[in-house]
């Protein structure tokens, strides 16, 4: 799309003025269907809002106005597990959409993961991860493929003792080669961070 909608140019506005988001519910309200489409740099305007910690009542809007809203491989689900959404948005999407607890969502590095998952990783409340088990509760017996990786990430990250990260290679050799969510290897982590 070459041109903005009038609610992708009041979404940009509102990150300037947060009072303009009275304005964006009226937008929507009167043209749901600008939720859907693309604004010129080729976002969606829930990326936008999710990017910039919307309020609780827009992100909900956008997500009924889209429910099936795909930013970058994941689901809307995925987005306000990840965003830092207040737990009160990721539990009013899980209702709306209680089906998403079964989904898996493709990360930046093609990996597939369960919304339990990311919630885990995210350390979210006990209460998002237990509204996710109850609506798939065979969710435990996947296995999250980021579960080594992320621990070898996080100590790269942290700048751990070399004999940490030395023993969880020894014990899980996999995990040298394995990407993290973000798409990065260890040996990327470790070439900037040791």
């Amino acid at each position: 799309q070459t041109r903005n909608l009038p609610l992708h140019d009041a979404l940009e506005d509102a990150l300037k003025r947060p009072e303009a988001e009275e304005v964006i519910l009226l937008l929507l309200n009167a043209y749901p269907q600008a939720a859907k489409e693309k604004m010129k740099d080729g976002r969606l305007p829930i990326e936008v809002c999710a990017k910039n910690k919307a309020s609780e009542d827009l992100m909900l809007a956008l997500y009924k106005a889209n429910p099936k809203s795909r930013v970058e491989g994941l689901l809307f689900l995925g987005i306000v597990l990840t965003d830092g959404s207040s737990d009160d948005v990721v539990l009013a999407v899980l209702e709306a959409y209680p089906e998403a607890a079964k989904e898996t969502f493709s990360t930046k590095s093609d990996v597939r993961i369960l919304p339990l998952h990311i919630a885990r990783e995210e350390k979210r409340s006990e209460e998002v991860k237990k509204a996710l088990l109850d609506e798939y509760p065979d969710a435990e017996e996947v296995e999250n493929p980021f579960k080594t990786t992320l621990r070898l990430h996080k100590l790269l990250e942290d700048t751990a003792p070399d004999e940490d990260v030395l023993d969880l290679i020894e014990n899980y050799p996999d995990a040298v080669g394995k990407r993290g969510r973000d798409g990065r290897r260890p040996l990327h982590i470790a070439i900037v961070h040791k």
